[in-house]
Parts: C-alpha cells; sequence; structure tokens
C-alpha cells in the first residue's frame, strides 16, 4: 500500500502479489474513501489467521519531514479499510517510519525501531518496542535492547518463536543480528 510518486506525491493504491501467477493485482485505486492517507516508509503485516493487513505509521511527507503514528485494518472479505483508533489505556507508540511491523501468531504483531519527526533530536530512531493486540487493537510496551534501530530487517521464526532483526540497522556497526523471546520480555 502507498508509496511515493513521481514528483514527491504519496499514494495510497493497494496492490497484491501472487506468487503462483507471478502477477501483480490492484485491489483499490489511489484515493479510495475511507483508505488510510497517502504515505510511504510503513510498517505493513498480515495476520496469517484471518488474512487482515495491518499498517502503522510512515511518512506524511519529507518536506517538512512529518510521520503518521495511526493503524489501519484491511479485510480481504468486504475489501475495505477501518482505523483502529487508540484506547484511554494504550501505551501508543509515537509516530515513526522505517520501522519493522511483524506479525508473530496467536494474535499479536510486534512494532521495532522505526524513525520518528516528534523526538528530540528529529530522525532520530523510535525509543519504545511495542507488542499489538491483533484481535482488540491495544499496544503495549515491551522490553527493548539498548540502542533501537531504524532501516533494519525483521522477521517472526516460527520453530524458535523469536523476532529475528537482522543487519543492525542503520546506527553503528551495522552486523548484529538479536533475537527477542516475546514469552519472556526478553533480547
Amino acid at each position: 500500500v502507498g508509496g511515493f510518486k513521481e514528483g514527491g506525491e504519496m499514494t495510497n493504491d493497494l496492490w497484491s502479489f501472487s506468487a503462483k501467477d507471478m502477477k501483480w493485482e490492484k485491489l483499490h485505486d489511489a484515493n479510495v474513501k475511507g483508505a488510510p492517507p497517502g504515505r510511504d516508509a510503513q510498517g505493513l503485516t498480515v495476520d496469517e489467521e484471518t488474512g487482515a493487513v495491518y499498517l502503522f505509521g510512515g511518512l506524511k511527507g519529507i518536506q517538512p519531514m512529518e510521520a503518521f503514528n495511526d493503524l489501519w485494518k484491511w479485510e480481504p472479505k468486504t475489501k475495505k479499510w477501518t482505523e483502529i483508533k487508540a484506547k484511554a489505556d494504550d501505551e501508543w507508540p509515537c509516530v515513526r517510519y522505517f520501522q519493522s511491523f511483524t506479525a508473530i501468531g496467536g494474535g499479536k504483531a510486534l512494532l521495532y525501531g522505526g524513525n520518528t519527526s516528534d523526538v528530540a533530536p528529529k530522525g532520530t530512531e523510535a525509543h519504545y518496542f511495542h507488542e499489538l493486540d491483533l484481535k482488540t487493537g491495544a499496544w503495549k510496551k515491551l522490553s527493548h535492547p539498548s540502542e533501537l534501530r531504524c532501516y533494519q530487517d525483521a522477521l517472526w521464526h516460527p520453530t524458535l518463536k523469536r523476532l529475528i532483526v537482522l543487519n543492525g540497522g542503520y546506527s553503528a556497526a551495522n552486523d548484529e543480528v538479536f533475537a527477542y523471546d516475546p514469552a519472556n520480555d526478553a533480547w
């Protein structure tokens, strides 16, 4: 979903790729009513149990550098977007872009790292690691490593039941690989 078009315009069109047919299918055009605003560098994940697509954050624009901290859910059965709003007791993540957002099964997803435009100094890595309950839309803060990163890759390893963070991200020595254990909230 989304991205930059030539000239820096943000789009919010939605596409699906079939690995079986090796073809792209447009699910909706840009500026469809009820879809999230156009953006780039957002976090996107799929709940394998329901097939729902979840979108968090991303860049609003470059000049000035601003980001979102909104959460959206796209239902494949209805082909509709729904914005999930914060609840009073939520530990909602700050705005961010270039983060990792990964469903881990059991109705949970992890939001890791990224850059933020609302924490001084501007452009520093996001400071908190969060878990999203995909069923309720509630966020909670988790333990985080001593240094969070942006521009990293992260994936859920279903056999090890760990979030594996690869390549260290855009920070000092970019050669680390580390893992998070959600059962023990430990790195």
